[in-house]
């Protein structure tokens, strides 16, 4: 999502139609991941085959766009790694904001997998439930 909001603000997108393209995505893919998750497989991918609507044409224009091109306008490449060109928007941050970050990433990704668990287990367990009833 924060490539997405990237991407609209460097295209000169006001915030309230941002805000509009990030919810009709999130709704999007949430509704696929939903749907996905209904069905029996092995692996879950968003593909041009399996989708439609908004997302089916964000994949398209990807497709089209590079990704290399758009890295290439705020970042440059040293030593084979590429690195963020330090400007009035882009700086570096401090250590004690660096570690805030960090532990926020963290958090999320751990509340994001307790929420797939859970997900999961009440996935399983109305299944087992209708089963026996």
């Amino acid at each position: 999502m924060a490539s997405l909001n990237l991407v609209a603000h460097n295209k000169g997108f006001s915030d309230r139609e941002i805000e509009e393209i990030l919810r009709v995505c999130a709704e999007s893919y949430l509704k696929k991941v939903y749907d996905f998750c209904k069905q029996s497989h092995d692996y879950f991918a968003l593909t041009l085959k399996n989708t439609s609507g908004p997302i089916k044409k964000l994949l398209n224009e990807t497709r089209i766009k590079s990704h290399v091109a758009h890295l290439d306008s705020f970042t440059n490449i040293e030593n084979y790694d590429r690195r963020f060109i330090r400007s009035e928007t882009m700086k570096d941050v401090d250590e004690t904001t660096r570690t805030d970050i960090l532990d926020v990433k963290l958090f999320s990704k751990k509340k994001q997998i307790e929420e797939i668990n859970f997900y999961v287990f009440t996935l399983g367990f109305s299944t087992l439930f209708k089963i026996n009833s």
